[in-house]
């Protein structure tokens, strides 16, 4: 099924139904959605995994949800402006036998997170916060997945009191912290971590 939007038929659009692509000739055509294509590469295995190819995982199906975080924990982790994490079920994500780095902290609000990073070139691949909504759940690093890396759609940004001013994110749901727990106190610029 393909499922055009703001294409009028009269000026000339020629839609393959065997190719399912757009003939983009006409200056007129604005956006095509095909939304069998969608489903599928909703449903498909997706592959990824860290710069030096040591670690390798697989996700399969739909992710439970994805989100930017702009928390200092992500962007001192990553160190960039935010973390990016597209959250599956377990069962949903295997990895191959390359070595991981695992390290847990305690956030300023209880909570445990666990990172997992090649243990070869430190790119940090998965995440599994201890958070009761996110139990049984792995973060993929959202910027691991091989191309087309950014297949999914951003659904949240949280933490957006700690954004960078020059971050734009466009995400359906927007929060100055997390939906999913209310944090105990601000995040300080540098942050001491037990481990």
């Amino acid at each position: 099924m393909v499922l055009v939007i703001g294409i009028e038929p009269s000026l000339g659009c020629a839609i393959s139904k065997a190719s399912r692509s757009v003939d983009r000739g006409s200056s007129d055509c604005f956006q095509t959605i095909n939304v069998l294509e969608q489903e599928q590469t909703m449903s498909q295995t997706h592959d990824g995994g860290c710069l030096c190819g040591a670690v390798r995982y697989s996700t399969v199906g739909k992710p439970v949800g994805s989100a930017v975080c702009h928390c200092r924990y992500c962007q001192l982790s990553t160190g960039t402006a935010f973390g990016i994490s597209v959250f599956f079920k377990q069962d949903q994500v295997t990895f191959n036998e390359g070595a991981c780095r695992r390290y847990s902290f305690e956030t300023e609000s209880g909570n445990t997170i666990t990172t997992f990073r090649c243990e070869e070139c430190g790119t940090l691949v998965s995440v599994r916060p201890s958070l009761k909504k996110l139990k049984n759940l792995v973060g993929i690093a959202g910027g691991t997945f091989d191309p087309p890396t950014f297949w999914y759609d951003v659904e949240a940004e949280v933490f957006t009191r700690s954004k960078a001013g020059f971050c734009q994110i466009v995400a359906p749901e927007s929060y100055e912290d997390s939906p999913l727990y209310k944090p105990v106190k601000r995040d300080e610029g540098h942050l001491k971590v037990d481990s």
